[in-house]
């Protein structure tokens, strides 16, 4: 693999040139079965590259319309911060982000206990039953901070860390600092640096984490009934993280802890 700049694919709004190989490619040269179920942002006409098909459709568009326009002083006509904030954080509000996760984790399942099927009655011809590589790939748990009300619940009486602000904040700010408060709209929402705001956008992120973790916990379990899960190797890993808050930033895009540090996480057969 390259690094962005040699596949000419700088962020997520970038088209993603089939002539790039991927897992997928070379899992399917190798025989494998191949599938996606949920979120996968390819922009441009290859949504497949090297799956042989698709579960779902996707939660984004595939062309470049989801890219917001900016104004004439490059500052984006839209404002990240504002899902951070205590008017953006609506508990057991039902958002298509949540439905799209439903359907994403029904198919992942389904196709699970299809070749579960398919498994056994390669094995009863004395078949060899063809590996199957699947991406489940969720939305959350990125904003909108709507999470169900039975996961809010978990959280009411945990302790929960919120960040601390120095008088003299920007002043210890980078240029890259500025610039991401600048694109993310930070500085419009002094929420932002409210205690209890902050509590309450945790709680959100921690319930939409778990909502996440239940879904792992029942592909597993989907894997072991359908007798997949002795040889079947599992990786779970986000993208990036999310600031929450810290230095008064929301979101990615800086290499801060909060940010860049994901869950990376690998289950052998046995």
């Amino acid at each position: 693999m390259h690094a962005g700049s040699g596949i000419r694919s700088y962020d997520n709004g970038s088209a993603f040139d089939s002539e790039e190989p991927t897992i997928a490619h070379y899992l399917a040269v190798a025989g494998y079965d191949t599938a996606a179920s949920g979120k996968m942002h390819y922009i441009g006409p290859d949504q497949l590259h090297g799956l042989h098909r698709r579960l779902t459709t996707d939660v984004y568009p595939e062309g470049y319309n989801w890219v917001s326009d900016r104004d004439p002083h490059e500052r984006p006509s839209y404002s990240f911060a504002r899902a951070y904030t205590s008017d953006g954080v609506r508990v057991g509000d039902w958002s298509h982000y949540l439905s799209y996760d439903e359907e994403t984790h029904f198919r992942a399942k389904e196709y699970l206990r299809a070749r579960g099927i398919a498994r056994q009655a390669a094995r009863k011809r004395g078949q060899t039953p063809q590996p199957f590589f699947l991406i489940s790939s969720y939305h959350h748990p990125h904003d909108p901070f709507w999470p169900p009300r039975d996961l809010w619940d978990l959280y009411e009486d945990e302790h929960i860390d919120i960040p601390e602000f120095p008088e003299n904040l920007t002043a210890t700010y980078s240029t890259m600092d500025h610039w991401h408060v600048h694109f993310h709209g930070c500085d419009k929402f002094p929420q932002l640096k409210d205690p209890e705001s902050l509590r309450c956008l945790r709680r959100a992120y921690y319930a939409l984490v778990s909502y996440v973790d239940l879904k792992v916990g029942e592909l597993l379990q989907t894997l072991e009934e359908s007798n997949l899960d002795e040889d079947t190797f599992v990786l779970f890993l986000s993208d990036h993280g999310d600031m929450l808050g810290e230095k008064g930033m929301v979101q990615k895009r800086n290499f801060y802890e909060w940010s860049s540090r994901i869950p990376f996480i690998i289950r052998f057969p046995g």
